[in-house]
């Protein structure tokens, strides 16, 4: 079987997809992955073959963004998505995906969730697909509520009949998301998605770095992912938790990612290791708590651990993740913390033994969904039905 899988660039958005692609091919079926042109580094590690697709102008994305200047975070947000991620994206990519799907000719199509512009090639050349979400519940149907008229009208100038956002809310849904953390929204899905449990992750550190050695003290863990490095507002929280940290009697570890300049973040202080990058996986056993931005790969990944969390959203879909981490008892969420906020939640997260348990709890919820194999034969039984409901 032939899968072609398509993703936008963002590394939080390729990365769930990529777990499904290297198990497709170690299953023997044919890949290739759809991304945007110069977007293939992530996929040549893999050795994944890559077809790529065009994206907006940057003028055209500037221009969307200038006319939303002066909007509440939330609206621009929607504004955006509704314009770039429904609209522009989709139109700047169709062309290539078309000429992929008609010369690699696939059985199937999966994406991930913000990807629209292979739904609608899909339903264009009659092909089953499905969807990867990076996101909890609540922010799917979003996705599809948003961006119902917009999609509608891109498929009523391509010969398709407009359908609300029917075809993206029947799609066979993938998510590593557990139920708990989806948000009470979630339920007005049609149908509830497959739950995919995280896999093993690499390590790579040989002895015992300096970070990990123990000395009494509780190890936090502090990381906003990778892709919020990018944005303007990056250093704020990265100066505002190292100082808060810095007379807490605890050891911490912050990695920043790439996009950082560490210069920017100012002084470690003796108690705190920065460093640019650390696999998580060789964290999560020496550390007490978790603090981040709650990212969905970020916050998936500690809360697989049993890590209490403290959430400091920045923008996106973080602001739901870090309420529903909340509501669950798992975290403190904290949208606009100052010093001493931030203080008292970090020594609630390393102490308060019910959020411990609700974390734990999830850990658990989580351990217990499909295994990645289990989705690949689900993904097998969606491709063999050409008309899925």
């Amino acid at each position: 079987m032939r899968i072609l899988f398509s993703s936008t660039k963002a590394m939080g958005h390729l990365r769930p997809l990529l777990p499904y692609a290297l198990a497709a091919r170690a299953r023997g079926h044919s890949v290739c992955v759809a991304m945007p042109d110069g977007a293939d580094e992530p996929l040549k590690s893999y050795g994944l073959k890559h077809a790529p697709f065009a994206t907006p102008a940057d003028d055209d994305i500037k221009a969307v963004t200038a006319a939303l200047q002066g909007l509440s975070g939330q609206e621009f947000t929607v504004s955006f998505f509704k314009k770039v991620f429904a609209d522009l994206r989709p139109r700047a990519a169709l062309p290539a995906l078309r000429k992929t799907i008609d010369e690699w000719r696939p059985d199937l199509i999966v994406r991930e969730s913000a990807e629209l512009g292979s739904a609608i090639a899909a339903a264009e050349a009659e092909l089953p697909c499905a969807r990867v979400a990076p996101h909890c519940g609540t922010a799917e149907m979003g996705i599809i509520t948003l961006g119902a008229e917009p999609i509608d009208e891109i498929r009523r100038e391509n010969g398709l009949k407009p359908d609300g956002g029917s075809a993206l809310r029947a799609e066979r849904s993938f998510t590593a998301f557990p139920a708990s953390l989806d948000g009470a929204e979630s339920a007005q899905l049609d149908r509830p998605p497959f739950r995919v449990k995280h896999g093993p992750q690499p390590t790579a550190c040989d002895g015992t770095p300096t970070w990990a050695e123990p000395d009494g003290r509780p190890l936090l863990y502090i990381s906003f992912g990778t892709e919020a490095g990018s944005s303007t507002r990056a250093p704020a929280p990265y100066r505002l938790v190292v100082e808060t940290i810095s007379d807490l009697p605890v050891r911490a570890l912050l990695t920043t990612g790439p996009n950082v300049d560490v210069s920017s973040i100012g002084v470690a202080p003796k108690n705190v290791n920065i460093e640019a990058w650390v696999p998580q996986q060789d964290v999560w056993p020496h550390a007490t708590a978790f603090l981040c931005h709650g990212g969905s790969g970020t916050l998936l990944g500690g809360l697989a651990e049993g890590l209490p969390l403290v959430v400091l959203p920045l923008f996106a879909d973080q602001p739901l993740n870090a309420k529903n981490v909340e509501a669950a008892g798992a975290g403190v969420a904290l949208t606009d913390p100052d010093a001493s906020s931030l203080r008292r939640a970090i020594e609630r997260a390393l102490a308060d033994d019910n959020m411990r348990a609700a974390a734990r709890g999830i850990c658990d919820e989580m351990a217990a969904m499909h295994s990645i194999d289990e989705a690949i034969d689900e993904l097998e039984r969606v491709a063999s039905r050409r008309n899925f409901p």
